[in-house]
């Protein structure tokens, strides 16, 4: 039984209402902006009324199209159709690695964790093997669905009393080809409402750093779709390349704008039994190998899937995580075996291959993101796939091929030239842009909300005479905190090396994690604030002479200075980091690969209390200090500095050619906490349920958001629109 089109479907018709819904929902996107967020949930639901057919359309296609034959003609079709699987397959994954040329080198990582242990996503074997069917049915494993099924199907053929059941299979595929009918009806009203959600409220600044890749993903798959294989279609078949894509016309503009291959099955399938009458096929199982072939190509045809090796490819690059040449090889045919599938089976592929290769954990959110605009793109490769394999396969079935060898070594040869062109074009185009903003904690500022109605001064040089001043002094039997009230103003002491706890941006002004924690603890106390810096080699006589009320810039937590300053509840730990030259990070893989290094050297900072530490960590260690942390770049006597994960990872990330690394079994912890004077018993308690206080209500996580992962501020700007910012509406 053949897919039957309605005459209203297969009609120019629905395609032109839905690019007049597109073209509408693009408008109204631009003129209402965010307001257009409202119809989100009726393009989610028009999604999901398809998606909710995938499986019994796949499952019924695959077992009914391979039960139907008989063994021998399904080994005849398996013949006559395994060379253009290659050829697709081969095609799709040489393009590929081609435009991945494109993909500047991967440059040194700024950070590396060797402590970490490896996320954990779905097996390769549970993507393959369905132990459990209905299990895979749930988790989305569709490789494991569709293997299944062609398994199943296999089976099947050696029955003797299988009309039953290919009766409900066939019955099963009709009414969701029908419901399918129904729901494609919908479609100009889904596409107003998916293209005016996306339109008004897309945050195109954020797609920036990604236009190398979306330029690669897109130019690929159409060049692909629209290029090379309608003209292998025609270098092989009788039918022109312009016939070809005229009869798929209907088949891509409608996969296209609800951005779903499965809607254009119906018009491949039409176009396919086009081309057999045209080749003069008149053989009455015609219409049951062409089902048979464009069932099975579905799941494995879907050609735009395999551009996640792609993505692969430029994620390594995004994420500072070169892949190994081993890993590289086995890419290709690992995203084979992945991918296989309906489009939604790329997320878990990503998954699964991120977590092979260890890239980060946002790589799945990456993905998604840059989906929105790359899914077209895919989705019109995966429906070429279709054509391609469906209509080969049936002429070859039946003997119709004609190979003209001029054409096809035209076609091969114009679409090498025209890959080669664009890959030159994009890799000279778009080298120089920057994925990431480089030292980008220079540019951070405090947030407004800390700062309002706290008036602070910084006094830059520790010996300002500003500081003497007599009301400032502490009087005879006056504790820290009577003093603060006294004169209503907090004195902080802060040494500006400690980014990104302290220290001063790119504009002068005096910020970090501890700097915003200074804010508003003065806030707390509705006192005026005043920062003193401070060396740290006088950081204990400071809190003596009651300097400042209180110090905040990373001071580690130390018996030492347990015994006599007063010290908060530590409020942070932090593990200790090497900063190396990036090709010398594997030798600072653990504690013993490090301490066997010979005639190793290491520098620090000249603070006693991290000295110390690294004596004790790194006993065979030549230690250098250093006066500050700029002079390191080009210090070339000394393997390595050691200071904390977050300093030495955000230090790194702005002096290229070096890698903060975090070794194994090194143990080494810095507990961080806020000291202050020997008198200070009520400030003391005041500091510590206040920190309590910011630990449960969000100020904690949001002030390490920024300052520690370098996350920005979620701000909600209003989305530029036409009704808000031209005629002035709604404000």
């Amino acid at each position: 039984m053949s897919i039957m089109i309605k005459d209203g479907v297969s009609s120019g018709g629905l395609p032109t209402r839905v690019l007049i819904g597109a073209v509408l929902g693009i408008l109204a996107g631009i003129s209402f902006g965010e307001y257009c967020a409202v119809l989100k949930p009726i393009g989610i639901a028009y999604v999901m009324m398809l998606q909710a057919l995938v499986y019994p359309y796949i499952v019924c296609s695959l077992v009914h199209g391979l039960g139907q034959l008989s063994p021998m003609r399904s080994l005849r079709l398996l013949k006559r159709c395994w060379p253009f699987y290659v050829i697709a397959w081969g095609g799709t994954f040489a393009s590929i690695l081609l435009l991945s040329r494109a993909i500047p080198p991967v440059p040194p990582p700024t950070t590396i964790d060797f402590s970490a242990v490896g996320r954990m996503g779905p097996g390769l074997l549970q993507l393959l093997i369905p132990a459990d069917i209905f299990t895979a049915l749930t988790e989305n494993y569709v490789p494991a669905v569709v293997l299944f099924s062609i398994c199943f199907g296999i089976a099947v053929q050696g029955l003797e009393e299988k009309e039953s059941l290919l009766r409900v299979l066939r019955v099963i595929r009709s009414v969701s080809v029908t419901i399918w009918g129904w729901i494609v009806h919908l479609a100009p009203f889904a596409v107003f409402a998916m293209f005016a959600d996306t339109a008004g409220t897309i945050d195109m600044p954020a797609m920036r750093a990604l236009v190398l890749y979306l330029v690669l993903f897109l130019g690929g798959t159409t060049l692909l779709a629209f290029v090379v294989f309608p003209m292998l279609i025609s270098a092989l078949t009788p039918i022109h390349y312009r016939c070809i894509l005229r009869d798929l016309r209907s088949a891509f503009v409608l996969s296209a704008v609800t951005s779903l291959s499965v809607v254009s099955l119906p018009f491949v399938q039409q176009a396919a039994r086009k081309i057999a009458d045209q080749c003069k096929i008149e053989e009455q199982d015609c219409d049951e190998i062409i089902d048979t072939t464009l069932s099975i190509s579905y799941p494995l045809g879907q050609l735009g899937n395999f551009f996640v090796c792609l993505f692969i490819f430029f994620a390594a690059f995004y994420f500072k995580t070169p892949l190994r040449g081993v890993d590289s090889i086995a890419l290709p045919p690992m995203t084979l075996l992945s991918c296989i599938g309906s489009p939604s089976s790329t997320y878990g592929a990503v998954s699964f291959l991120g977590s092979w290769l260890h890239l980060p954990d946002e790589i799945t959110t990456l993905y998604a993101t840059t989906g929105t605009i790359t899914r077209y793109g895919q989705v019109l490769l995966s429906v070429m796939g279709f054509a391609f394999l469906t209509i080969l396969a049936t002429l070859a079935y039946y003997g119709k091929l004609r190979i003209q060898v001029r054409r096809l070594a035209v076609s091969v040869t114009l679409s090498v030239i025209l890959l080669v062109a664009f890959v030159v074009g994009a890799h000279g185009l778009l080298l120089g842009l920057p994925t990431k903003t480089p030292n980008q904690w220079l540019s951070f500022v405090l947030d407004k909300e800390t700062v309002r109605g706290v008036h602070a001064t910084v006094l830059r040089n520790a010996k300002d005479p500003q500081q003497a001043q007599a009301q400032g002094a502490m009087r005879p039997g006056e504790t820290t905190f009577e003093r603060i009230r006294r004169t209503q103003t907090l004195r902080v002491g802060y040494n500006a090396q400690i980014i990104p706890f302290c220290y001063f941006n790119r504009h002068g002004d005096l910020v970090g994690y501890d700097i915003a924690f200074a804010y508003s603890l003065a806030g707390a106390l509705n006192v005026k604030l005043e920062f003193v810096p401070f060396d740290w080699e006088q950081l204990f006589d400071d809190l003596k002479s009651a300097r400042f009320d209180i110090a905040m810039s990373g001071i580690w937590s130390t018996e030492e200075r347990l015994k006599e300053p007063v010290m908060s509840r530590h409020y942070f730990l932090t593990p200790i980091a090497l900063i190396v030259p990036s090709d010398r990070a594997a030798e600072f893989r653990d504690s013993d690969s490090i301490n066997s290094i010979p005639n190793l050297r290491l520098a620090t900072s000249n603070d006693r209390i991290l000295y110390a530490l690294v004596e004790k960590t790194f006993p065979n260690a030549q230690i250098t200090p250093i006066p500050n942390w700029d002079c390191l770049a080009d210090n070339a006597s000394v393997d390595g500095a050691v200071w904390t994960l977050e300093q030495a990872s955000i230090w790194a990330a702005a002096h290229p050619g070096f890698t903060a690394v975090k070794p194994k079994n090194l143990g080494a912890v810095a507990v961080l906490a806020y000291l202050m004077p020997p008198n200070s018993p009520a400030l003391f308690q005041f500091v510590d349920r206040w920190l309590f206080l910011k630990q449960e209500d969000g100020f904690e996580a949001r002030q390490y958001n920024y300052w520690i992962l370098g996350k920005p501020r979620t701000v909600q700007q209003p989305r530029w629109s036409i009704i808000r910012d031209v005629l002035s509406w709604m404000r």
